[in-house]
């Protein structure tokens, strides 16, 4: 993306790189003096490796997950962190398009065609247990969750609805923290 949590990071002492494939948002991210660049993760470089990798609202867009997550695996150091979050398509929000077959109007959830794919807890579990030398944990939280909730300012409406989400374990995110083991 445009590198939004970029500068927050890099002011912690960090040194942040963020890539993403779409050169409108790059662009953005650059004229906010966040180091951003344009390249696909499937392009990156075999010797570039991170002691952290995030990745927000990316997974779900991905058309061949299993080998877009083994080529993230390798570029995570030993002892590295993976965070990882998509919607959650056992939200309510998505209550509605399941019973719909997909169709209609979305509200905070798995929006078709923008969306190649959809998950549940198992299924992102299965997903990342698919991964060498990986322990993982995947978990629902609400976007307006402090540590791993989006960054936004949401409505009245909209914490009362993730208020309502938590209480019936139907939170709109599923949030997946993995860690390298050593090789």
């Amino acid at each position: 993306g445009s590198g939004g949590l970029g500068s927050g990071f890099a002011a912690l002492g960090n040194d942040y790189t963020g890539i993403d494939i779409d050169y409108r948002v790059v662009d953005e991210g650059q004229r906010n003096g966040v180091n951003v660049h344009l390249l696909d993760v499937m392009n990156l470089r075999m010797s570039e490796t991170f002691d952290v990798i995030f990745f927000t609202q990316v997974l779900e867009h991905i058309i061949e997950p299993r080998t877009f997550l083994a080529k993230v695996r390798k570029h995570l150091r030993p002892g590295g962190i993976l965070h990882i979050d998509v919607p959650n398509q056992r939200t309510r929000a998505g209550w509605r398009s399941v019973a719909l077959g997909g169709s209609g109007a979305r509200w905070g959830a798995i929006e078709y065609p923008h969306h190649c794919m959809s998950y549940s807890e198992g299924s992102l579990s299965r997903a990342l247990a698919q991964l060498p030398s990986l322990t993982s944990q995947v978990f629902g939280a609400t976007c307006d969750y402090d540590v791993w909730g989006q960054a936004t300012e949401p409505s009245l409406v909209d914490r009362a609805f993730y208020r309502a989400s938590a209480a019936l374990k139907s939170e709109s995110l599923l949030v997946a923290v993995g860690r390298a083991g050593r090789t």
